[in-house]
C-alpha cells in the first residue's frame, strides 16, 4: 500500500478525490461582440454597451454581482496604482 505521506501528499498536493471548479471569474477578457453570443441582449441593451471594448464572463452563482464588483475595483485600483507609478507619482 502508500505510505502515510505519500497518500497525504496526493491529497494536499494534487487534489486527488476532489473535484476541481472552474474559475468564477475569468481573467481573460473577451470582445463585447460575444455578449450578443452569450446572452439574450435587446437591442438598446446592446446600444448601452457601445462605450465598452470587452468583458469578463462571471459564473452567476448568488455572489456574481459582489464577485465581478471587487474584480473590476482592484483591476482598476492596480492600473490606477502602475500608471501613477510610471508617470512618476508614486515613488
Amino acid at each position: 500500500g502508500k505510505s502515510p505521506w505519500s497518500w497525504l501528499k496526493n491529497k494536499i498536493f494534487c487534489r486527488e478525490g476532489r473535484q476541481i471548479c472552474s474559475e468564477h471569474v475569468q481573467h481573460q477578457t473577451q470582445p463585447i461582440s460575444e455578449v450578443r453570443n452569450r446572452y439574450m441582449v435587446s437591442s438598446n441593451g446592446m446600444n448601452s454597451l457601445d462605450g465598452y471594448s470587452e468583458f469578463r464572463p462571471v459564473i452567476g452563482d448568488g455572489e456574481c454581482f459582489y464577485r465581478s464588483f471587487i474584480f473590476s475595483y482592484l483591476v482598476i485600483a492596480l492600473l490606477s496604482f502602475f500608471l501613477a507609478y510610471d508617470v512618476g507619482l508614486v515613488s
